[in-house]
C-alpha cells in the first residue's frame, strides 16, 4: 500500500518538478554528503526468514520486501513466499523460533510470534492462509525453514 500511495505522489512531484525545471524556477541544491551510507542491491537471499529474530522485525521484513525479492521461508522443502503476516501477543513462549504454533498458522519467533496471512507457493497463486490450508496439512508442532 505504501508502494501505491508513493508511486501517486511521485507522479504528481515530477510534473512540479518538470514545470519549474522548464521555467527555470527550480534550484539545484546539492545534498550533504554527511550520515550517507551505502545501501547494497537486494537479493532473493535477503527475503529469507531468519525465525530467530524478533516478531516485530519479521513483520517489518515481510512488508519491505514486498513484492521484490519477497520474504520466504521452506516447507518441507518448498519454498513459501510470506506474502502478509500480523503481530501477535501470546506472552513468553517456549516453542523453538520457526515452529508452527496452532492450526491457523501462528508461528513462534525469536521474541514473539507472528500469524501469517497470505502466502505464496513456488509457481502457484497468492492466497489466503485459510485457502492455503485446505490444500496443505501443517500441523502444529510442524517447523519451518
Amino acid at each position: 500500500t505504501l508502494h501505491d500511495t508513493l508511486a501517486a505522489l511521485g507522479a504528481k512531484a515530477i510534473l512540479l518538478a518538470l514545470d519549474g525545471w522548464l521555467s527555470g524556477s527550480l534550484d539545484a541544491v546539492p545534498q550533504s554528503e554527511t550520515g550517507l551510507s551505502y545501501a547494497h542491491k537486494l537479493s532473493r537471499k535477503d527475503g529469507q526468514i531468519d525465525w530467530t529474530r524478533p516478531a516485530v522485525e519479521l513483520e517489518r521484513l515481510v512488508r519491505a520486501l514486498n513484492p521484490w525479492p519477497g520474504a520466504w521461508c521452506e516447507l518441507d522443502g518448498e519454498r513459501l513466499k510470506i506474502l502478509s503476516v500480523s503481530l501477535l501477543d501470546l506472552g513468553r513462549l517456549n516453542n523453538a523460533p520457526g515452529t508452527v504454533l496452532d492450526s491457523n498458522l501462528a508461528v513462534a519467533c525469536g521474541n514473539g510470534a507472528l500469524r501469517l496471512l497470505r502466502i505464496q507457493k513456488s509457481g502457484k497463486a497468492a492466497m489466503d492462509a485459510e485457502a492455503f490450508l485446505r490444500g496443505n496439512m501443517v500441523l502444529p508442532g510442524t517447523v519451518l525453514d
